[in-house]
């Protein structure tokens, strides 16, 4: 049976980490039943282009790569 919606976690790191550095927690929705999605965003020290985004700049990526995440 397909996952609904609700059995979804959309997880956001922390300015410069990335999604591997929280597997504790995603292992135990996991678990629990949720799918985790979690994006490795510009401003992460996993991403090679961080130099390329200013604070300013890496808030909209976030917000764009939720969009992204939430739409799929």
């Amino acid at each position: 049976m397909p996952k609904k919606v609700e059995d979804v976690v959309l997880f956001s790191t922390g300015h410069g980490a990335w999604p591997e550095r929280y597997d504790a927690i995603a292992s135990a929705w996991q678990q629990a039943g949720f799918a985790v999605i979690a994006s490795v965003h510009v401003d992460s020290m996993h991403y090679s282009d961080r130099e390329k985004f200013s604070c300013e700049a890496n808030f909209g990526e976030r917000i764009a790569d939720w969009r992204a995440a939430s739409a799929y």
